[in-house]
């Protein structure tokens, strides 16, 4: 049982990690990405435009829906979703 809380406590501190990058390292652009670790972990980061809300901002900001699912090596898979703001400029 610890053994499971501690893994579930390492995919979360890393999911939150994916989405902290979201529109800072990592731009907002429509799509999945997908990675392998080197622990065997696989990280699939999902960013969608999410239906414009008239804001009334210069310059124009679009809001993103970021989610990131860490899945362990045995299957298990922890999801975590987050609404960001970015400019309208960064949609492909």
């Amino acid at each position: 049982w610890e053994r499971r809380a501690a893994e579930t406590s390492a995919a979360v501190l890393l999911a939150r990690s994916y989405l902290a990058e979201a529109g800072v390292a990592r731009p907002l652009a429509a799509g999945v990405s997908e990675e392998t670790l080197d622990d065997g972990r696989t990280v699939r980061i999902t960013m969608r435009e999410v239906e414009p809300v008239p804001l009334e901002t210069e310059p124009r900001l679009l809001a993103w829906e970021v989610t990131v699912e860490v899945t362990e090596p045995g299957g298990a898979t922890l999801s975590l979703t987050a609404l960001k703001l970015g400019p309208a400029g960064e949609s492909p």
